[in-house]
Parts: C-alpha cells; structure tokens; sequence
C-alpha cells in the first residue's frame, strides 16, 4: 500500500530510527529480500539475525502501521580491519525525504563508536546502479576502484546480479573521506537533540561521547 506523509508533520513526527532487535529478523529479512533487488547482495535470514545480534542493522519504523519501511546494515568483509555500508534499501514511496542519509549516518557512527576503526568505511557499487551514489557522495564517499572485476561464484548473495558471459561481475568501490565521517557523527549528534525525533540507539544516547570524539576528530591532522 502506498503512504503519502502527512505535511501537517515533520517528517521525523512520522518515524522511528532505531537498531534492528531480534523481534525484527523475519519482518526485515521478508522486507529486504522478498523482491530481489538486483543490485543488493542476497543474505540469508542467519546472517540477518547474526548482524542483528552484532547491533549492525539499523531500521526506520512507521509509526502510524509499526512497519519496516527501511534498513541498512554494516559488516565486516575481513578486508583490512575496514567496515562496508550496504543494504541501503527504503520502501519507494518513502524515498526522497532524507531518510537514507538518516539511516546512514547512524549506523555509521554506531559502528565507529563501538569499534574505532582505523581503516576508512567501504562501499561497493555495481557499476551501471547509479542509485546510491547521490548518498554516497552526500556522505563524502569516493571511488577509489573503479570497474573491478568479480566472479559472481566467488561471493555468496551475488547470484542473482547481471553479469557478463563470464560470469564477472563489474563494481566500484568507494572509501568514506574523513569530512565524510564527521558529517555523519554530527548529524547523528544533530538527531539525538532533536525532541521530535526517537534515535533508539544505546550508543547514541550517549551524546557527550559523541561529541568527544567529533573534538578529537576535528583536531586531528588531515
């Protein structure tokens, strides 16, 4: 069904933000997955749970129905102590009023809090999917690899993904600049002070940490 926001609202009277819990699994896999998105890896409802458990899946939540109209997730790929940004995904209709670089921005600052990462944040793009890069670049990303070649055999959840008569898969891959991380952490810090908006995150309740490390952040030499 689609949903027109309320203009009598702020959008954020209309939403909830907030970490995915393991009450969410199933509604979250079935929102992300039901309709294969041919630019989002597949995951299985395990890794779902496991991210969730891990606190890396964030979810904005309708309060008007309670349902799931977006998500995104970070995880691990085991590259270089890095972390990846993917599963951007929002229900159509809930498009184009902020709520991606919302959902972005947190889960950002979430996982930076909680594990300080020396490498900068990941994310890998099919080449021809020109969606998420208005994101991307409002986030300060930036292609570091362009048209990289991968076998859609050599990942799991690449499956259903175009390929050449190969097999081969053709991707960018974009680094978060510095500039990028602290417009995230301070529009995450911009979210916890505003009345009308519920952040539903442990570590972002912690708003004087926050603040801590964006001083130490804009000290830092470039």
């Amino acid at each position: 069904m689609s949903y027109t926001p309320d203009n009598s609202q702020s959008v954020s009277d209309q939403y909830v933000l907030r970490g995915a819990t393991s009450a969410d699994a199933d509604e979250l896999y079935h929102f992300m997955f039901d309709q294969v998105d041919r630019n989002i890896r597949n995951r299985s409802l395990e890794e779902i749970k496991s991210f969730i458990a891990d606190q890396l899946i964030f979810v904005i939540i309708l309060r008007r129905t309670s349902r799931i109209v977006g998500a995104c997730y970070l995880f691990d790929p085991g590259i270089d102590g890095s972390w990846e940004l993917s599963g951007v995904f929002l229900q159509p209709d809930m498009r184009g009023v902020g709520l991606a670089f919302d959902l972005a921005a947190v889960a950002i600052t979430t996982v930076y809090l909680a594990t300080h990462p020396t490498k900068s944040v990941r994310a890998v793009v099919v080449c021809d999917n020109t969606k998420p890069r208005k994101l991307l670049l409002k986030l300060r990303f930036t292609c570091v690899q362009n048209r990289v070649v991968v076998h859609y055999l050599l990942y799991s959840g690449l499956e259903h993904m175009p390929t050449d008569e190969h097999g081969f898969i053709y991707i960018d891959i974009f680094e978060q600049l510095r500039a990028g991380l602290l417009a995230a952490l301070k529009h995450s810090l911009s979210l916890i002070s505003r009345n009308d908006r519920e952040v539903q995150i442990l570590l972002l309740q912690q708003s004087d940490a926050l603040e801590q490390v964006i001083y130490e952040l804009e000290r830092e030499p470039v």
